[in-house]
């Protein structure tokens, strides 16, 4: 197990990634994803924010969350205690069949 570190606004929530010059918070979730990038260390995760999103750098705080995984899943996340800031990703996470064969 390794220990990556999320960034959670409490406006916007999680950090989930960019894509295209943009910011994807877990509140507006277009894309439906259920896990967030998470940094290797806390340093990497401060740098991030203040070089790509500094109006944010003194809104957001930074949270350990131990994973297997190199993008942090929401059931990792809650299990820490951070699961009012994953709004609906937890509703697109896979799951198994229900169908009757």
């Amino acid at each position: 197990m390794k220990m990556k570190y999320i960034v959670i606004s409490e406006e916007k929530g999680i950090f989930l990634g960019a894509l295209s010059g943009y910011a994807l918070f877990s509140k507006v979730n277009p894309l439906c994803m259920h896990s967030a990038s998470g940094f290797d260390t806390l340093e990497q995760a401060q740098d991030f924010i203040k070089t790509n999103l500094p109006p944010l750098e003194d809104k957001v705080s930074y949270h350990p969350i131990p994973t297997y995984q190199d993008f942090v899943s929401c059931v990792d996340i809650i299990k820490q205690g951070y699961g009012k800031h994953t709004y609906n990703m937890m509703d697109y996470l896979d799951m198994p069949s229900e169908s009757v064969h």
